[in-house]
């Protein structure tokens, strides 16, 4: 006899009596004996269908899916909400901050998603005045003087965006270049006159140059918006602005030029006071550069006057085309204008303070 056989021989003796094994017959009589006299019952074992496998297994794979979505949509959410948390600090940064390039992305994306050329020239404005505001904050900040040119560069590019966007516009959907120039005009004066009256220019150097090529820059913005208006009225005179409220728009520059040949005035006459008190510490040569540029900026004034006049005669005879020809010519020479007053007083400063005792 072999092992095999002798295995099988001792299975089948195990549950004899002989062998000490207990009947199953008797195991069963002595497990309800013993259920009776606790009071229990038997328990069966569930039957289960071949729906209720399928059901089981449907709701492992469920859960086998869902489980890995749910974490992602958990952690999009925590990414979104950061996310957004994020863009809404970074609108206050300026250049060089940390969080100026999560602004500028966002901007992008917003450009990116515009549906039409009038919704882009629209961002690219509002853009442009985010720029400006970005470079009075540095002007202001104690950290922002080698920031600056770097902001004024950033909203030169912004407006030569305007400028390319709106001439888009006028040529892709004329019907709506008027209204966009309308807006386009009011938000490049309100730009131009920050520049001009708000201390902007002030700056020295390389800076300085700047400011001023972005200054001459945004008044070609504002000419170019006009310019639109005057064709889409001369095109489209009963959908358009009418020529009333052209006139308005020209007598609003006309007034705001004759107020600006006031204010150049007045600050001549300071500058003569000036130079006539400080002459000795100036010196005769630095003086007499002064009164030149003094001379030079006068002379020019005088030529703007009689343009001046021509340009409101012709506004009351009711030439528009006419009108507009005369006012940009009138505003490129207050630019030039303007540009040399800014030097004159950034040099009279300059050679002040070169001057000034070292204690």
């Amino acid at each position: 006899m072999d092992n095999q056989q002798l295995k099988h021989l001792l299975r089948s003796l195990s549950d004899t009596p002989g062998f000490g094994g207990v009947p199953v017959e008797v195991t069963e009589e002595r497990r309800k004996a013993l259920l009776d006299r606790l009071g229990a019952s038997a328990t069966q074992r569930p039957m289960y269908t071949m729906r209720d496998w399928a059901l089981f297994v449907f709701a492992g794979l469920m859960g086998t899916m869902v489980r890995p979505v749910a974490v992602g949509l958990a952690s999009l959410v925590m990414v979104l909400g950061g996310s957004v948390l994020v863009v809404g600090a970074s609108s206050a940064s300026v250049p060089g901050d940390m969080l100026y390039p999560v602004k500028i992305a966002s901007e992008r994306v917003q450009f990116s998603l515009a549906a039409s050329s009038e919704d882009r020239a629209k961002l690219a404005i509002e853009f442009a005045g985010r720029r400006l505001d970005e470079v009075q904050t540095l002007k202001t900040s104690s950290d922002g003087a080698g920031r600056v040119k770097e902001a004024v560069g950033n909203f030169r590019r912004q407006i030569a965006t305007v400028n390319t966007h709106i001439q888009e516009v006028s040529q892709d959907k004329p019907e709506a270049a008027a209204a966009l120039a309308s807006l386009v005009e009011g938000r490049t004066e309100e730009y131009e006159k920050v520049i001009r009256d708000g201390a902007v220019l002030e700056e020295a150097g390389e800076t300085q140059d700047e400011l001023l090529l972005a200054k001459n820059e945004v008044a070609e913005a504002n000419s170019a918006a006009v310019e639109i208006l005057v064709e889409t009225q001369e095109r489209t005179p009963d959908t358009s602005l009418s020529s009333n409220e052209l006139q308005e728009l020209f007598h609003k520059d006309l007034f705001e030029i004759e107020s600006r040949l006031r204010v150049i005035s007045s600050r001549l006459e300071v500058i003569d006071t000036v130079l006539d008190r400080r002459a000795e510490d100036l010196g005769v040569d630095t003086v007499a550069e002064h009164r030149d540029l003094v001379f030079d900026i006068r002379a020019s004034m005088l030529e703007v006057e009689p343009t001046l006049a021509d340009a409101r005669a012709l506004l009351v005879a009711g030439g528009i085309r006419k009108t507009f020809d005369l006012t940009k010519r009138l505003k490129d020479g207050m630019n030039a204008i303007d540009e040399k007053l800014a030097r004159l007083e950034i040099g009279i400063s300059t050679a002040a303070r070169e001057e000034e005792p070292d204690f």
